[in-house]
């Protein structure tokens, strides 16, 4: 973070100096021979404690070059909830909007994908067109980080989708599609759910989203174009979905649930008589639907940015798979 900040110009040749003396660390790692006798069990578990470190300096790097890809575009990221709330003294939390330079990092098919996420995860209010963007709303604070961590997640999945989309198509091999009226956003967020399960461990946390299916939708308003993203997306069966909304990367799945937290702080639990799970306390926020809009087009950005650069890491620092 410090050369990104005092030498950006060196940036990128120091992140994959870094990546390529980990690749080189965890080569030598894997030549050693395993002691024998009583010292097995120590040296494995030293071997274990060096992977992790590995891990997390990996997974500092692709933070980093996200944050990098949000600078070069011009975007102020959102600053900690907790910080927001205690500067307001009680009013709604607020800051710099960016909404064009954050449209801008999505092709225009994908915004629109990402704009009916935006419907579906905000229960209806993402259009300003339906409610003033000074209206504020009081919300969970651990709703409003399921949410970014949702739209994280979504953008990844989009950008993913979209890369292969654009690849087709620039080949002239996308065939027509079908008219569907089955809500592949609504498929998404149920296979996301389980994917962000460990992220979001109290009880009856899953269920606070109001999604509203997109199969209750009149015929006019699941029509879809031929060979747009959307008609795309919704020809792509159960298994497919669910393999391009899964994260590669355990670095990545760990990232998001670091990065949530650092903005909406971790989930006070508490463990009940009965062995239960769930929240000690959960404090409400105020928020301007203005800001909760930013904010879910702001996750869905860094979802999207965290595609490109784990694609860029995996060539200096092959990532771990993740295990199904």
């Amino acid at each position: 973070m410090q050369t990104l900040k005092g030498n950006p110009h060196l940036f990128h040749a120091a992140a994959e100096q870094q990546l390529e003396l980990l690749d080189l660390e965890r080569r030598s790692a894997l030549e050693q021979p395993n002691p024998a006798g009583n010292d097995h069990i120590l040296y494995k578990r030293i071997a274990q404690l060096k992977s992790e470190e590995r891990r997390r300096a990996v997974q500092e790097v692709i933070y980093v070059l996200v944050v990098e890809k949000f600078l070069k575009a011009g975007i102020k990221m959102v600053p900690k909830i907790s910080a927001l709330v205690n500067r307001e003294g009680g009013s709604a939390c607020s800051w710099p909007i960016q909404e064009k330079d954050l449209e801008s990092v999505h092709s225009p098919e994908a915004f629109e994908m990402i704009k009916e996420h935006m419907e579906m995860v905000l229960g209806g209010h993402a259009t300003l067109s339906r409610v003033e963007p000074h209206t504020v709303a009081q919300i969970s604070k651990l709703r409003v980080g399921q949410i970014y961590a949702t739209s994280v997640m979504y953008g990844y999945f989009l950008k993913r989708v979209d890369e292969r989309y654009q690849l087709e198509k620039k080949m002239k091999i996308l065939t027509r599609v079908a008219e569907s009226g089955r809500g592949f956003t609504t498929q998404f967020l149920s296979i996301e759910k389980r994917e962000s399960s460990e992220m979001i461990q109290a009880a009856g946390a899953a269920s606070e989203l109001d999604l509203v299916s997109s199969s209750s939708r009149s015929p006019s308003q699941v029509a879809l174009k031929n060979n747009d993203l959307r008609a795309y997306v919704a020809k792509f069966d159960h298994e497919t979905l669910s393999r391009y909304a899964t994260m590669r990367t355990h670095e990545t799945v760990d990232l998001i649930e670091r990065h949530a937290e650092a903005l909406f702080g971790r989930p006070d639990l508490r463990v009940a008589a009965d062995g239960s799970v769930g929240l000690a306390r959960d404090d409400a926020i105020q928020i301007k639907f203005a800001s909760l809009r930013a904010l879910v087009m702001e996750a869905a950005a860094f979802g999207s940015y965290l595609w490109d650069v784990e694609s860029y890491v995996d060539i200096h620092y092959r990532v771990v798979p993740r295990r199904n």
